[in-house]
């Protein structure tokens, strides 16, 4: 069975390499990113399969870089894992062309929710996804706190 390739893009080198070793096992990272513009050029060499991507990051922002990648490669699926809880940013991302949004620290199993997520992917008609216990709460909601 061939494996998922993904393209990470996250500027904190922490983050990045974290993701490279809990999803390695099961998928194909075939690069990382530190910043927008650099996604961009990886996303046009490597042609990934999906990208995971934040949404802040230095020299063009995740947003931005999902609007341009529907133009550089189409086939590509964009994941944002973010730590933007907000309704604003879940919409922005949606309508930026983002296939996922995972809030980081919302889940304790984030390959499995990657998983799920990548799994609805591969429907040719699939609608864009927010896995159900993040629909329904923040990570400040969660914890009892407003988010504000």
């Amino acid at each position: 069975m061939k494996r998922t390739r993904i393209l990470l893009a996250d500027d904190h080198p922490q983050i990045r390499e974290l993701l490279r070793v809990i999803l390695e096992p099961e998928f194909k990272v075939v690069g990382a990113a530190e910043d927008g513009e650099s996604l961009l050029q990886y996303a046009q060499s490597l042609q990934p399969d999906v990208i995971i991507s934040d949404i802040n990051m230095p020299k063009v922002d995740g947003l931005q870089a999902a609007r341009l990648l529907k133009d550089i490669t189409p086939h590509t699926r964009v994941i944002f894992l973010t730590a933007h809880a907000e309704p604003s940013y879940v919409a922005a991302a949606f309508a930026a062309g983002a296939a996922g949004y995972l809030i980081k620290g919302a889940t304790t199993d984030l390959v499995g929710s990657l998983r799920s997520m990548m799994g609805s992917l591969h429907g040719h008609n699939a609608a864009p996804y927010v896995p159900p216990a993040q629909a329904k709460k923040s990570p400040a909601q969660a914890e009892g706190r407003s988010g504000r």
